[in-house]
């Protein structure tokens, strides 16, 4: 007899748990069904200039920080590498955002030597990354800019394993940006972005020579 209660008892507790388990089953479906999403920007940093805000306007930045920040877009379509062929090609062209911020000698000396090797690089599966190592200057009595810069390459592809190759150097600069702070004659600037143009490509700004230490 009480092996029958103690039964009972244990059957009534064990259709307990099964409706609990199907009440939060229906509770969860249900909130599946009312999904809110929240968007949230991540602050990096206490420092307000770290903190996402209006975009600066170009009379806000200034000419030095417009020039340095040109010059660093410059410097990474000049020697950045992927390992995809088809985007050496297309920076081969003469409508690329580095021939438009070049001129034809500055832009047929990239295709010749820097391109051709960025093309060997590509072809062997090769990464490499460029930042500027300070700020750009430009020595008393002397026509071009003085640009530091440091390379990253990654010559193995899939090694998760490689070191990258560090290399630093120098670059001579003559940088045509008297009217830098313009954009360029006859371009539609909204349009332009809209299809996609390099951002860099719209101002009135081109390297006019480079050079280096040994050259």
């Amino acid at each position: 007899m009480i092996r029958k209660i103690v039964l009972f008892f244990i059957g009534l507790l064990i259709v307990a748990l099964m409706l609990g388990a199907i009440a939060g089953a229906g509770a969860i479906y249900d909130a599946a069904r009312n999904i809110k999403i929240e968007t949230y920007f991540f602050q990096p940093n206490n420092l307000s200039f770290q903190r996402v805000g209006v975009p600066a306007t170009v009379a806000d930045l200034g000419p030095d920080n417009l020039r340095q920040r040109l010059v660093e877009k410059y410097i990474s379509e000049y020697f950045y590498v992927i390992p995809d062929i088809a985007n050496v090609e297309a920076r081969m062209q003469s409508d690329s955002p580095l021939a438009r911020t070049s001129t034809s000698d500055v832009f047929s000396q990239w295709q010749e030597l820097e391109g051709n090797r960025i093309m060997e690089l590509a072809q062997q599966g090769a990464f490499r990354t460029v930042r500027l190592v300070d700020k750009i200057y430009k020595p008393k009595d002397s026509d071009f800019w003085t640009v530091e810069y440091e390379m990253k390459t990654w010559y193995r592809p899939n090694d998760m394993a490689e070191e990258p190759v560090i290399t630093r150097d120098v670059l001579y600069m003559g940088l045509a940006d008297q009217y830098m702070m313009d954009f360029r004659k006859n371009l539609d600037v909204t349009r332009s972005l809209e299809e996609g143009y390099d951002p860099a490509a719209i101002f009135r700004f081109g390297v006019t020579a480079i050079g280096r230490q040994q050259d």
